[in-house]
């Protein structure tokens, strides 16, 4: 009996334990599935011109379209986010450090903040590729 109480006791105490961690453990899978999911559902292209060329054309194509709002533009960072209706985009100009005539152009598009739209991130990287 004693040996059923000191195998019965730890036991318990290891599964009140365990409880937390198991479901810690499942939120961390399904938020690095969800950052997944949505860094995976952009539109990237190569540019044949340089960042700041690039980015200028970002600007004038994003500024020509109709819906648009919440419009941050950060010039620092090559970086302009807005949202058109319910779909939030993050337009970004990358850089080369050895050479400055090429940037990448990555576009994000998501819907409701986590679902990804990558057919509507590719469309406006299309976009502003051939207005270059």
């Amino acid at each position: 009996m004693k040996i059923t109480r000191f195998l019965i006791i730890p036991a318990l105490l290891l599964v009140s334990c365990a409880g937390p961690l198991i479901i810690a453990g499942v939120g961390a899978v399904a938020g690095v599935w969800t950052v997944d999911e949505f860094r995976n559902d952009s539109g990237e292209i190569l540019l044949n011109a340089s960042p700041q060329d690039s980015f200028a054309v970002c600007q004038a194509v994003i500024n020509s379209r109709d819906n648009i709002t919440d419009l941050v533009v950060t010039k620092g960072s090559l970086r302009i986010e807005f949202k058109e209706e319910q779909v939030h985009y993050a337009v970004m100009i990358m850089l080369f450090p050895d050479n400055g005539n090429f940037s990448q152009l990555k576009v994000i598009a998501a819907e409701f903040g986590m679902r990804g739209r990558a057919e509507l991130a590719k469309a406006l990287a299309e976009e502003i590729a051939s207005s270059l």
